[in-house]
């Protein structure tokens, strides 16, 4: 018996020492990894490495697929901003931030825990660009009464209305509303300035709220959701009784 134990324990010892290929990887090995992609220009590799969708700066649409990331890719990672990936210091520059991921220069990039990229808030100068010409484009195809605006912040479709909601300057938020299939060149059937932004927690789900005499009209947007989660919803009050509520279909 004196035998057998021994045996069990050196078996036990054994296994335990031999490196688990479960093993989870550390910051800087999938750092690591990462920037050897971006150094040998691997786009595809790359694009297999995303956490989807990638938001951009709004009027520009979000990255959703391999193929949009593949056809946007230059205009997401420009020359310079691959050099500061490719020059970076895993252990000095990459910074994980707890269960939010791991960080690149303040935020410029960010992974997820499995090393993927999950956010990129740094804008080249042609994404830039082409953000200025969506905006354009869309000022001009908007009734002159809705024209000007700082910042769009929402552009939805659902069944029965087209909804913009535009920062107007100073955290100054206005809501216009169009029945489906009306041009929004045409004048809004309902415009509302003075809404109210309001966030739930730090997840960053968040509505924008406006109120014209008995009615209260609320855009709920989604920002963390299950995967097949609609990006918000439209909730319209009448004298504090909600008396519509229709999912968001279309974000353009």
């Amino acid at each position: 018996m004196k035998h057998l134990f021994s045996l069990l324990l050196f078996v036990t010892l054994a296994v335990g020492a031999v490196p688990s290929q479960a093993q989870e990887k550390t910051k800087d090995e999938l750092v690591t990894s990462l920037i050897q992609l971006f150094a040998n220009d691997d786009r595809e590799a790359l694009s297999q490495r995303v956490d989807y969708p990638i938001e951009r700066r709004k009027p520009i649409p979000p990255i959703s697929n391999r193929d949009e990331f593949l056809d946007r890719f230059d205009t997401l990672f420009d020359a310079p901003f691959v050099e500061a990936i490719v020059s970076s210091d895993p252990e000095e520059d990459w910074v994980k931030m707890g269960q939010k991921g791991i960080m690149l220069h303040r935020g410029a990039l960010w992974l997820d825990s499995e090393g993927d990229i999950l956010a990129v808030n740094y804008v080249s100068e042609a994404e830039h660009e082409l953000g200025n010409a969506i905006l354009d484009r869309q000022k001009r195809e908007l009734h002159p009464s809705v024209s000007e605006f700082e910042e769009p912040k929402l552009n939805w479709t659902t069944d029965s209305y087209h909804i913009r909601v535009d920062d107007l300057g100073e955290q100054t938020y206005r809501y216009a509303a169009w029945p489906v299939g009306t041009p929004t060149s045409e004048k809004p059937e309902v415009v509302i300035t003075d809404g109210d932004v309001n966030y739930e927690g730090s997840g960053g789900n968040h509505d924008y709220a406006f109120e014209q005499g008995d009615y209260r009209y609320v855009c709920q947007v989604t920002v963390i959701g299950h995967p097949d989660s609609f990006p918000g919803w439209i909730e319209i009050y009448k004298d504090g009784e909600l008396i519509k509520e229709e999912h968001v279909r279309s974000t353009e």
